[in-house]
């Protein structure tokens, strides 16, 4: 009776692994979607400031050509101080937003490895 009893509670710890197991399982990919969501909005908001600076930002000056010197000659066309100061209150808001987003995706990041790294340890019963 002492091997079916030992047989049997054999059994009943393989299950009670192979469910915790699979919990982890489901658990990990839970994490690495949602990581990985968080990871593309970050990118994707890097991405549009980077964007919207490129296009807010001075343009290059234009280059004219004098026809009896062959001269080269920059022309450039003052900007408004007001749409300065828009551009730049943009940027700046933008650049804060990705810096705000890409800090609470790496303490998430951080937050989850303490957490992986408490939990790796089998415990005994």
């Amino acid at each position: 009776m002492t091997t079916t009893n030992t047989k049997e509670q054999l059994i009943s710890k393989t299950k009670e692994y192979r469910e915790a197991l699979q919990n982890q399982v489901t658990h990990i990919g839970e994490d690495l979607q949602g990581t990985a969501r968080k990871a593309v909005f970050v990118i994707g908001a890097v991405i549009a400031a980077a964007a919207i600076i490129k296009i807010l930002s001075p343009k290059r000056p234009k280059i004219a050509k004098d026809a009896k010197n062959e001269a080269l000659t920059l022309i450039q066309e003052p900007e408004s101080p007001i749409i300065s100061m828009i551009k730049s209150a943009i940027m700046t808001f933008l650049l804060n937003m990705a810096r705000e987003r890409i800090i609470s995706f790496l303490d998430e990041i951080n937050h989850r490895h303490a957490e992986a790294a408490k939990g790796n340890g089998l415990q005994n019963d």
